[in-house]
């Protein structure tokens, strides 16, 4: 979990000016990769490393519209979970519920 949260980290840093779009490409197959290796953890782990990830964008989101501070009350209801996957991010927690929803349904 600690890798994981420090590559998202080196990313996802206030200063680096890339396009949140381009953020979440660079980082998308990182973690796919992390959701391969731990699928089979529990559905917490996988929201929690959701929840930072998106934490972080709001932070630069706010960094953009010159805000000071990582993200808001007011960001979290503006940039929903529904507005980073219209721009593509890979919710660890989406994948998790939609294969333990495909086991389910093979017995």
């Amino acid at each position: 979990m600690t890798k994981m949260k420090d590559t998202v980290r080196k990313h996802t840093r206030r200063c680096n000016w890339q396009s949140v779009e381009e953020i979440i490409k660079g980082l998308r197959p990182s973690l796919k990769g992390w959701y391969e290796y731990f699928k089979h953890s529990n559905r917490w782990a996988m929201l929690e490393v959701d929840a930072f990830f998106r934490r972080r964008l709001r932070s630069i989101i706010a960094k953009y519209n010159r805000k000071k501070g990582s993200h808001r009350f007011i960001d979290n209801r503006k940039y929903t979970k529904k507005y980073f996957a219209e721009l593509g991010f890979f919710s660890l927690e989406e994948a998790w519920l939609l294969e333990s929803q495909s086991l389910r349904s093979k017995h």
